[in-house]
């Protein structure tokens, strides 16, 4: 056979002379990484690596061995790296290595390493509950395992599991093996016990055990009593028993005694205080047990309780009684008492007197203290009333006398006249409501009219408001008669006789300063489309409502009275007022007629606006649509001129003023 380290060197000699300059070569070599602790019955992992030293030893099998004897090989991968997993099934110190078989020239085996193979230990013995002085205070307690497992116990781990509801609760880790817990009364668990070591943890070790019901609770402490005189309310109070906390008070049992009856039960509640409705006057006595799973506790002394009845209440306030003649109603209110005597008003006794006779039961009536009662016409009335509590009644309060008239019938209408829109066909008579409406509203008016203004008169119609629309002639006379009419009631009548007169006129006044023309449109459009002339005083009839006045007034700029020669008309303010025929004055827009619109308000014309001729002469046109109203009305237009000069502006007021009149 050929000798296989010819071959090998053989095969480097042909590598390092086709590579060019010798390079130098290592020694192949085989390491392994093991675990120093390892668990029985899990896997352990060996890991390594085979070092080729440049001479092209990968993909080489490499086998395991433990304590001398080959327990499962691998390939090594690309980078000459290998894994073993290996399950140990004995407990102790074993020695492991790797070997690579048939290796051309080169058998390696790897150093050998000792692993120590551990397992958990095995359960705590002996887990006993002892009761402490309260039998729900409890150690646990056991006995350390019979096997550590290879290892020392670190810790133990107690758990807690109640059997009813299978909770599980931590109770400790600890390294002692005695520990304390705290349980509920009554109740059923089961205390699981481990021992831990590297290698893990070992099964439990159990314990059941059984706590008792709860002992009877103590009696309550600081039973006290506090009364609500008005609300009738006994406050019963207590603090929990002297005892250890952890004995529990699932509920407390109130009892009561009558005028030292027996004891009797009220109620349960969970914590105090309660709350109980007595009467007045009445002795009462209460005890109060608690109570546990237990069983009940001792009972507290009676402690008493009596509330004293209130005293009786006072007079009610300020009684008022009014009349209404629509509804023959008497309305009688008043207002609380000062002092209800410690309890709450719960209503009130009204009775009545008619023209002095007995007092007679009216009404009870509840604490809204107001009451309404239908009465008779001229019949004097006088009522009392008397406070009621729940506890007493009070004295008796009476009010003044009342007497509702019968109502009568109503005066005449008031200032009754006409407006005429001064057309051919259409008269508004016009009137007010009576000064005396006789004690009833008025609900409407009756209008009629006469021929010659005697008997008899005709019934034309009945209505509500106070303008009624007739149709008439120019030149006529008219006789009219108006009576104001309640639910009762015709009042007396109100005459008017009247004569519509001839068409009527428009007159034109223009006063002041000369104006070079005067015209006036009859057109009733918003625009004028054809004015016409008139003279300085004319009269023009017509029957429309608006009517446009147009004014080309000329003002001379020139020497002012106030001696400033050059003077130039720096402002020109026209304003129109309306007022009725026969005001006194029109010094204010709608002066004596407030009702009336504003037609035409002030409107200012600046210096740029005015400008004079060659003889200093400015023309200024205005032009005011009037919207008429009813009646005969005047129409004042102002003028007012604000004169200056240079530096010495100074302020003068001229006037030229037009009145029209329809």
């Amino acid at each position: 056979m050929r000798n296989p380290s010819v071959l090998l060197v053989a095969s480097l000699f042909l590598a390092m002379a086709s590579a060019g300059p010798a390079t130098a070569i290592g020694d192949p070599e085989l390491v392994l990484d093991a675990p120093e602790l390892a668990i029985l019955g899990k896997v352990a992992t060996f890991t390594g690596r085979l070092h080729d030293g440049g001479v092209g030893l990968a993909f080489q099998q490499v086998d395991l061995h433990v304590d001398g004897v080959r327990v499962m090989s691998r390939f090594t991968d690309l980078g000459g790296r290998y894994t073993f997993y290996w399950m140990p099934n004995e407990r102790g110190v074993l020695t492991v290595h790797t070997a690579v078989l048939a290796l051309t020239g080169y058998p390696l085996e790897s150093d050998r390493a000792e692993v120590f193979v551990a397992a958990p230990p095995s359960p705590p013995r002996e887990v006993v509950v002892y009761p402490g002085a309260l039998e729900v205070d409890v150690e646990v307690s056991w006995l350390a395992p019979h096997d550590d497992g290879g290892l020392p116990v670190d810790e133990y781990h107690v758990e807690r599991v109640d059997v009813a509801t299978g909770t599980r609760t931590l109770v400790a880790k600890t390294g002692m093996t005695r520990v304390p817990d705290a349980l509920g009364w009554n109740r059923s668990y089961r205390h699981e016990v481990v021992a831990v070591n590297a290698a893990g943890a070992s099964e439990s070790g159990r314990v059941d055990h059984t706590t008792p019901l709860p002992p009877p609770p103590l009696a309550v402490e600081d039973l006290a009593t506090s009364g609500d005189t008005r609300h009738r309310i006994v406050t019963v109070s207590w603090s929990p028993p002297d005892m250890d906390p952890r004995v529990p008070v699932d509920r407390y049992h109130v009892h009561r005694s009558v005028e030292d009856g027996p004891f009797v039960p009220l109620g349960m509640t969970t914590s105090s205080p309660w709350l109980d409705e007595v009467e007045w006057d009445v002795d009462y006595h209460y005890h109060v047990v608690a109570e546990n799973e237990g069983g009940m506790g001792d009972p507290t002394l009676p402690i008493g309780a009596l509330l004293p009845l209130p005293g009786p209440p006072g007079l009610v306030e300020n009684i008022a009684v009014s009349g209404d003649r629509v509804t023959a109603e008497v309305t009688v209110a008043w207002e609380p008492p000062l002092d209800d005597g410690g309890a709450d008003v719960t209503g009130y006794v009204v009775e009545r007197s008619d023209n002095g006779s007995a007092w007679s039961p009216l009404a009870s009536v509840g604490p809204e203290a107001v009451l309404t009662d239908p009465v008779l016409y001229d019949v004097d009335y006088t009522y009392r009333i008397q406070v009621v509590t729940e506890a007493q009644v009070g004295e008796w309060n009476t009010s003044t006398n009342v007497t509702i008239p019968t109502p009568v019938p109503p005066s005449p209408p008031v200032d009754l006249h006409f407006k005429g829109r001064m057309t051919a066909d259409t008269i508004d008579l016009v009137w007010s409501p009576p000064a005396d409406d006789g004690g009833l509203p008025i609900e409407g008016y009756r209008v009629y009219s006469s021929p010659d203004g005697l008997d008899p008169w005709t019934f034309g119609r009945e209505t509500t408001g106070t303008t009624e629309p007739f149709a008439g002639e120019w030149n006529s006379t008219y006789h009219y008669r108006v009576t104001a009419v309640t639910r009762d009631h015709e009042g007396a009548p109100a005459d008017l006789s009247f004569t519509v007169p001839a068409r009527s006129e428009l007159v034109v006044d223009l006063l002041g300063l000369e104006a070079d023309e005067y015209r006036v449109c009859d057109s009733t459009e918003s625009r004028c489309s054809g004015w016409r002339p008139i003279g300085r005083e004319a009269s023009i009839a017509w029957d429309e409502f608006v009517v446009q006045v147009s004014h080309t007034v000329t003002f001379w700029n020139g020497t002012w009275d106030s001696g400033v020669e050059g003077g130039s008309v720096d402002d020109v303010v026209g304003e129109v007022k309306i007022c009725e025929d026969g005001a006194s004055s029109c010094s204010q827009v709608c002066a004596g007629c407030s009702d009336l619109p504003v037609v035409y308000d002030r409107a200012t014309v600046g210096p740029d606006e005015v400008v004079a001729d060659a003889d200093g002469i400015v023309t200024r046109v205005s032009s005011f649509p009037l919207s008429w109203p009813y009646g005969v009305y005047c129409v004042t237009t102002d003028f007012y001129f604000m004169a200056g000069s240079g530096t010495d502006l100074f302020t003068q007021w001229w006037y030229a003023g037009t009145r029209l009149c329809r």
